[in-house]
């Protein structure tokens, strides 16, 4: 889902083709985030899963990768991020330094696919410590 403006939103179909909400149709920033919590309802399974596959996703020039998120030249690695928001349509993202801000018309599924990849990567480290205090138990 693009925004080009107030006026226009246009939504990508799976074959590429374009299906343009115009200043013909009634809507408005609310309808707008309708539409957006809706699509991410319905696309956040699929996404999610592609992700869990190695797959990068792409968001316009947002790209989210099993190393972190990209966006443009700036590379925020899972590490570093420690909070992902959706507020008035974009996406707030916080890493140790700063918050960042990427105007994004599907935010509910960028922020659901971020959030997801960070509470998977927070269930390995734990998994990880556990094992490790197991076998340091067992090594006793």
């Amino acid at each position: 889902m693009y925004g080009a403006s107030d006026k226009l939103v246009s939504l990508r179909r799976e074959d590429g083709t374009k299906f343009k909400i115009a200043e013909s149709w009634p809507h408005s920033k609310a309808f707008d985030q309708r539409i957006a919590r809706i699509l991410a309802e319905r696309l956040l399974p699929e996404t999610i899963e592609r992700f869990e596959r190695g797959l990068p996703i792409s968001f316009g020039l947002l790209l989210i990768t099993k190393g972190g998120i990209r966006y443009g030249g700036i590379l925020i690695s899972w590490s570093d991020l420690e909070d992902v928001r959706e507020k008035d349509g974009a996406l707030m993202f916080k890493t140790k330094e700063r918050w960042w801000k990427y105007r994004q018309i599907d935010a509910p599924l960028v922020t659901g696919l971020v959030k997801h990849a960070m509470r998977s990567r927070l269930v390995a480290l734990l998994a990880a410590r556990a094992r490790q205090a197991y076998q340091a138990q067992e090594a006793d």
